[in-house]
């Protein structure tokens, strides 16, 4: 069984935890290094940047703390906290995945729990909100003129910084709504944060939870990570 390794040590953050491992097993094996979540996007934004563009933050994607949502003919969700972080949905996510498919829940509570929030968190800042509505089913691209404002979601205090930092658009992927609309319930993802050489992609498509992909933690001196909330 894959073990949690040190990675790197961010001045401002804590120690970086790298885990190669099924997504479900990773998960535990940060609960096991006293870690209770994946490192946030934000947290990986500015871990990378203070590492710089070589170091293996940068050179290498990892799941994060974020996930999507998915519901036939609504728009797609992006819960700062996923669902899938909850174990038992994390194991039924995995075990899906391993046979090609992706995971849903045949009913749609979560996500019209997820979309109250979303249109709650319409009166706040985009650094303050909770679930992001994305601005289309298809693929599209982030700039400081075109959907800045979900970057902000996720970057929060970093959004301008990465930008000048990855020195390109990030564009945004998620499952394509042909697939999605054939489901009766609530479809789940977790978010990819891609590598600098993939252009910090935000992958929401993925269905690889099965294969030993890469997720990491923040831990502050050997106690559990707190991540910074802006």
């Amino acid at each position: 069984m894959a073990k949690a390794v040190l990675e790197a040590e961010v001045e401002g953050l804590g120690r970086i935890l790298r885990v190669d491992a099924p997504f479900e097993e990773a998960l535990e094996q940060l609960k096991l290094s006293e870690v209770k979540y994946p490192i946030t996007t934000r947290d990986l934004a500015y871990s990378r940047m203070q590492k710089g563009k070589r170091s293996s933050l940068s050179s290498n994607g990892s799941y994060t703390r974020e996930g999507f949502l998915y519901v036939k003919d609504n728009p797609v969700l992006v819960s700062l906290a996923s669902p899938l972080l909850d174990l038992r949905l994390a194991r039924k996510a995995t075990q899906t995945n391993r046979t090609g498919y992706y995971f849903s829940i045949q009913d749609t509570q979560i996500y019209d729990r997820a979309m109250v929030q979303a249109e709650k968190d319409k009166s706040e800042e985009p650094e303050k909100r909770k679930v992001l509505i994305l601005p289309s089913r298809e693929d599209f691209a982030i700039s400081r003129t075109k959907n800045f404002e979900l970057l902000q979601g996720l970057l929060k205090d970093q959004t301008e910084k990465y930008l000048n930092f990855n020195e390109q658009n990030i564009l945004v992927y998620s499952i394509g709504k042909d697939i999605v609309d054939k489901q009766s319930g609530t479809l789940l993802t977790q978010l990819w944060f891609s590598s600098l050489d993939y252009r910090s992609e935000l992958v929401g498509y993925s269905r690889n939870l099965s294969d030993p992909n890469r997720m990491r933690g923040v831990r502050v001196n050997g106690a559990e990570g707190t991540q910074k909330s802006f």
